[in-house]
């Protein structure tokens, strides 16, 4: 993917995250752009305060995402179709819990692969399989069907984000084509 649609990718969602929140049925805690305390502390290298978290910039937010949502999971490893979906649910759950999902729709649809969580040379042959039998549209709908399993889960588990389902699936199903 050129570094222009990298970048595109990134904006759009800084823009779906928006500004600062501190909701307490939030369980990220005081977030900005997307960005929660505690990524922003880990990213610096130090602690950080809520105001911290309020003041974040939109470059610096930018950064984080590019490093440690995108390039350290690999995700440019992935067909470019499909990196915008798995990268915004990286975000919304983790970068390996978004890989495990990946990882299960390729077992059933592509090629088996450890569910690890890593997005190594295998499990990216096996998405590509799972592509090449069924499709890029199928192979998004699975993964976003797998990620919306898993917050209908969360919210069985924890009633209390129940405020946030709906939002959630809409965002998760946005990526469908």
């Amino acid at each position: 993917m050129a570094e222009s649609d990298i970048d595109s990718m990134i904006a759009e969602l800084i823009k779906r995250e928006g500004g600062f929140t501190d909701k307490a049925a939030d369980r990220g805690g005081p977030t900005n752009m997307g960005i929660t305390l505690a990524t922003l502390a880990e990213s610096r290298g130090q602690a950080v305060t809520v105001d911290e978290v309020r003041a974040l910039s939109e470059k610096e937010a930018a950064k984080i995402y590019r490093q440690r949502f995108y390039a350290d999971p690999r995700i440019d490893s992935l067909p470019e179709a499909l990196q915008p979906a798995v990268l915004d649910a990286g975000v919304m759950s983790g970068p390996k819990a978004a890989i495990e999902w990946l990882q299960r729709v390729a077992s059933v649809f592509g090629r088996e692969v450890a569910v690890d969580g890593v997005l190594g040379s295998y499990t990216v042959s096996a998405v590509n399989r799972a592509i090449q039998i069924h499709g890029l549209h199928f192979v998004i709908a699975a993964f976003t069907a797998a990620r919306v399993r898993f917050y209908r889960e969360l919210v069985e588990r924890e009633p209390a984000q129940a405020v946030f389902l709906a939002g959630w699936i809409w965002r998760a199903r946005g990526f469908l084509v």
